[in-house]
């Protein structure tokens, strides 16, 4: 971990005097890296020592509210995007555009007008008065972490369920982590395939389940077609079903092969029948 900080360190140490560099300060890493720095430099974050600082959320389904502290001036803000990482992404954009000039005052502006449509990252498509599907590219156990965390802290007594599979040929160590993370999380896991290339698919769903506490957190379904129905079948009035791993893939990929699929398709399609 230490020498993938180091690869990342040079990035920034290296920038001439004229470049702006544009740090996280929220962890003890980038605050080294912050502190190594000879150009101009803004930190964004959560931490009350940030210079472009993150207060006052109020998380929806369908959005957030929030004010921003830029360098002592006050503004607030509105975006359809949601979880903190979105807003930590907003906060490093507004860095950014400030190392180019722009006024934090017209940024905002411009932010509070836009609806941000993000194809497969946390992209809701479909919602009903108590029902909300999202798909979402992420397939590490960061990005798990981050997805499950952001939901539960909008979630009033929501149910949520996960289902997901794990990359063949890829990454062996993550899989379990993954499903751990979910257990932590999820009232329900459906287990499926993502992605199986050429490795045995009952081979992936052994190694993800491997650091199952409870074996009744979770149900196979190979299928990841029939997987996404049961999925939708078992939603509650209160509930958030996460299709993770895809986004907006159309395809999946099967021996050599890549076979259309789309997680949106198959939502689209159970509601239409």
């Amino acid at each position: 971990m230490e020498d993938y900080f180091k690869a990342k360190e040079k990035l920034f140490v290296d920038l001439n005097k004229n470049s702006t560099a544009i740090v996280n300060i929220d962890d003890d890493y980038g605050k080294r890296i912050f502190n190594s720095i000879n150009s101009d430099k803004i930190s964004y974050g959560f931490n009350p020592e940030a210079d472009i600082l993150i207060v006052d959320k109020e998380l929806e389904l369908n959005g957030t509210n929030f004010s921003i502290d830029i360098f002592g001036n006050l503004f607030r803000l509105k975006t359809n995007l949601i979880g903190d990482f979105n807003l930590l992404n907003i906060a490093s954009c507004i860095g950014a555009l400030i190392g180019l000039d722009y006024k934090p005052k017209s940024i905002v502006e411009k932010i509070n007008k836009l609806i941000f449509k993000i194809p497969g990252r946390m992209e809701r498509i479909y919602h009903d008065s108590k029902r909300s599907i999202y798909i979402d590219y992420a397939h590490t156990p960061d990005a798990y972490k981050n997805i499950f965390t952001s939901i539960k802290k909008i979630n009033k007594g929501y149910k949520i369920i996960a289902v997901f599979g794990c990359g063949g040929e890829r990454d062996e160590d993550k899989r379990s982590q993954m499903v751990e993370i979910a257990e932590i999380f999820c009232d329900k896991i459906i287990i499926t395939s993502d992605n199986p290339r050429n490795e045995n698919l009952d081979n992936i769903i052994n190694h993800m389940i491997k650091g199952v506490k409870d074996k009744e957190s979770y149900k196979i379904i190979k299928d990841r077609s029939e997987a996404i129905k049961v999925a939708i079948d078992s939603m509650s009035e209160k509930s958030i079903l996460l299709i993770l791993g895809k986004g907006r893939e159309n395809y999946q990929i099967i021996d050599n092969k890549k076979v259309p699929f789309s997680d949106t398709l198959e939502v689209e399609k159970y509601f239409e029948n």
